[in-house]
């Protein structure tokens, strides 16, 4: 548990170094698919979406299989 000297320590740390100027997120391709799905990763709705995905995938290929 932080105290509020801890706090307010903190905070001025963050507003001298303003570490999300220094934030550049991903840069490669497979990195932003992969952040892409960041929301994707929690709770229920989260394995849905997966699982939906994955099946939308799959058929995709064997329709361009069948093709």
């Amino acid at each position: 548990m932080w105290t509020e000297e801890r706090r307010r320590k903190q905070a001025q740390i963050c507003k001298e170094t303003k570490p999300w100027k220094h934030s550049s997120g991903p840069r490669s391709r497979e990195g932003k698919k992969i952040a892409s799905q960041n929301a994707l990763k929690h709770g229920f709705r989260g394995g849905i979406l997966r699982q939906a995905n994955n099946l939308i995938s799959r058929n995709n290929k064997l329709l361009k299989e069948i093709k």
